[in-house]
C-alpha cells in the first residue's frame, strides 16, 4: 500500500470511531407537503384511481330561463389543499364567517403547524388529478387569498376506493341556482 492510502484509512478509521451515538443529535419527524403542478399538456387524467376534473368558479345567476339558454362557469386556477384527515378538528376551528359563507383560515392553519399534504395546481385550463394512493384527505380549494373553501365544509375523499372519479370542483358562494 502506498502512503496516501494508509494515511486516507486512517483519517476513516479515526471518523468513524470518533462518532458515538450519543453525539448525533436526534431529529424531528418530518412532514412534507407536496406541490404539485398539473402540466398544461394533460387534458385526460393520467392515474388509474383517484379524482380528476375542473375547478370551476360559478359567479352570477344560473337560474334556468325562458330562452333556454344556461350561464356557463368559469374554468380557474385555484389551488387545491389536501390534509390529512385527522385535522378534522383543527380545521373546523379555522372557520370563518364572510358575508354569510363559511371559509377556512389558511394563514391560521399555518400557524397551528396544520399543514396540507398535497397542494395541488390546476392546468391554464383548470384540469387538475389526484392519487390518494388510498389514503383519507379533506379538501378545500383556496377561493380567496388564505381562505379555504368547500361548500358544505371540508370534503372527505380518497379512501379504500380503487376507483378514477370525475370530479369537478366547485367555487359557487357568489352564485344563485
Amino acid at each position: 500500500m502506498s502512503g496516501k492510502n494508509i494515511l486516507l484509512g486512517l483519517i476513516l478509521l479515526v471518523a468513524v470511531c470518533s462518532c458515538k451515538k450519543e453525539q448525533v443529535p436526534i431529529q424531528d419527524d418530518y412532514y412534507f407537503s407536496f406541490d404539485v403542478k398539473i402540466s398544461n399538456k394533460i387534458t385526460e387524467p393520467t392515474i388509474i384511481n383517484g379524482y380528476y376534473g375542473h375547478v370551476l368558479e360559478y359567479n352570477g345567476n344560473f337560474m334556468p330561463s325562458t330562452d333556454g339558454e344556461t350561464k356557463k362557469p368559469d374554468t380557474v386556477r385555484n389551488e387545491l389543499y389536501l390534509y390529512e384527515s385527522s385535522y378534522l378538528e383543527q380545521i373546523q376551528e379555522a372557520k370563518v364567517q364572510k358575508d354569510g359563507t363559511d371559509f377556512y383560515d389558511l394563514k391560521k392553519l399555518e400557524k397551528n403547524d396544520i399543514k396540507p399534504k398535497f397542494i395541488v395546481r390546476p392546468n391554464k385550463s383548470g384540469f387538475y388529478q389526484i392519487d390518494t394512493n388510498q389514503n383519507e384527505y379533506l379538501l378545500l380549494i383556496e377561493a380567496r387569498k388564505n381562505l379555504g373553501y368547500y361548500n358544505g365544509g371540508p370534503l372527505k375523499v380518497g379512501g379504500n376506493s380503487n376507483q378514477l372519479r370525475l370530479m369537478n370542483m366547485k367555487i359557487d358562494y357568489n352564485a344563485t341556482f
